[in-house]
């Protein structure tokens, strides 16, 4: 699916922003720790290896998100 294809004027009508905000507040009511969705569009069954190496580091741009300082060990794991 495409990022054009989920949001607001659209057939779908929503985005995930949307979607995802009743979980969100529910995480907000019992005090749990709710973090952000990584949404990755576009996504094929037979991906390029240049598709797949480019998804790699936007997720771990994502993941480093939650923990800055540990940043090298999060790529060394990978590497």
């Amino acid at each position: 699916m495409k990022e054009e294809h989920l949001q607001r004027g659209t057939p779908l009508k929503f985005n995930l922003d949307d979607l995802t905000h009743p979980y969100e507040a529910m995480f907000d009511w019992i005090k749990a720790d709710y973090q952000p969705y990584f949404a990755y569009y576009g996504m094929t069954f037979e991906p390029s290896e240049e598709w797949v190496e480019r998804s790699v580091l936007l997720y771990l741009d994502f993941l480093n998100r939650f923990n800055p300082e540990k940043e090298e060990t999060v790529l060394l794991n990978l590497q």
